[in-house]
């Protein structure tokens, strides 16, 4: 299920751990479940900042699931998300 915490210490450790996404400028989209911790994505459990630039036009339902550290989100307005979800459990 999750990651133990001596996991997620050796992981901060080797420098595995993200904390901060910036896409290129170039990105169209991004596929639901794409960096959800609930489909696997766990050396994102320490993720903070997302940066979506705006080329992004979609991004798929829970795309950032579960990212329960994520503290700031850069979007455009004019972005279309999939069921309104991708980046659960932050408060709009």
């Amino acid at each position: 299920e999750g990651m133990s915490s001596k996991e997620k210490s050796n992981m901060r450790r080797e420098g595995k751990a993200i904390e901060e996404i910036v896409f290129p400028s170039t990105l169209k989209e991004i596929y639901p479940n794409a960096f959800s911790q609930k489909y696997g994505q766990h050396y994102l459990f320490d993720l903070k900042n997302v940066k979506i630039p705006p080329s992004v036009e979609y991004i798929g339902a829970n795309a950032f699931a579960d990212n329960n550290n994520l503290e700031t989100l850069e979007i455009h307005e004019n972005i279309k998300l999939d069921s309104f979800g991708g980046f659960n459990p932050i408060k709009y």
